[in-house]
């Protein structure tokens, strides 16, 4: 199984946070700064979508992951794939 630390920005409801990964996460955790320890967030938080990248002659399917809860201040998550 592999994993990234990802940092993202505040979000907003018209401007939802989202990140893009190339392969379909299986689980994500959120960084609780005051505890310092990560803590699970539900898949269904995040809206998942596809996109096409190309690198060179090679077009890569990524899996986007937009955010669809309330506003919130910008989180570390961790994701697994």
């Amino acid at each position: 199984m592999n994993s990234g630390n990802i940092k993202l920005v505040a979000s907003t409801k018209t401007a939802p946070r989202k990140f893009s990964v190339p392969r379909e996460a299986t689980s994500i955790t959120q960084l609780n700064t005051l505890s310092g320890k990560y803590e699970s967030v539900a898949l269904s938080s995040y809206t998942k979508s596809t996109e096409t990248k190309t690198f060179g002659s090679d077009e890569v399917t990524y899996y986007v992951y937009t955010y669809s809860g309330d506003a919130e201040g910008s989180v570390t998550v961790n994701v697994k794939f």
